[in-house]
């Protein structure tokens, strides 16, 4: 997370006019991020952030891919649950390295979103 006072830091080396004007345009920045609501394949509303949405298969523990859209290897695999939704759940486990299309995962209750 980017800090403010860092920010402001920077910019102290500027001009007054340019302090003040980049000074509210990453105040509005660092305090307007977001990450969702994305929808399946879509980056986040202004993070470098995207949302893959899938359902476990029918069978506990079972590995299955998901195509992840992306334009090489994701770095991170984050699981995140809906509040909204009852029974959600994290429990998926990797089961291979991800590729530039895929990831695969697996997941100990079947069924799971």
């Amino acid at each position: 997370m980017a800090v403010p006072g860092y920010v402001s830091s920077q910019l102290a080396a500027l001009g007054r006019d340019y302090q003040a004007i980049l000074g509210r345009v990453f105040e509005y920045v660092l305090s307007n991020l977001k990450i969702g609501p994305p929808e399946h394949q879509k980056r986040a509303a202004n993070m470098q952030w995207y949302c893959l949405r899938s359902q476990a298969p029918a069978v506990a523990n079972t590995e299955w891919s998901i195509e992840h859209g992306l334009s090489g290897i994701p770095y991170v695999c984050i699981p995140v649950m809906d509040p909204r939704e009852v029974d959600s759940t994290t429990n998926l486990k990797i089961t291979r390295a991800a590729d530039a299309k895929r990831i695969y995962l697996s997941c100990g209750v079947a069924n799971a979103p």
